[in-house]
């Protein structure tokens, strides 16, 4: 049986270490299954979320606030 890839629901900008200017990204899946990479600098990881965003596609109904 083939199983089937997850698919993303939702990407954030996370505080990784603040005081040290780090930050990353969260990305949630339908699958329930949450992952979280330090990215380096706000602007940085914003791009970084800004990208990944580009891989949601929105075929379920569920509501998940990026």
């Amino acid at each position: 049986m083939r199983k089937r890839k997850p698919e993303l629901l939702a990407v954030k900008v996370i505080p990784w270490e603040e005081a040290h200017g780090l930050y990353g990204i969260l990305t949630i899946f339908d699958d329930g299954e949450s992952v979280s990479e330090m990215w380096g600098t706000v602007r940085e990881a914003e791009i970084a979320a800004a990208i990944r965003r580009k891989d949601i596609r929105v075929t379920s109904p569920r509501n998940i606030t990026p």
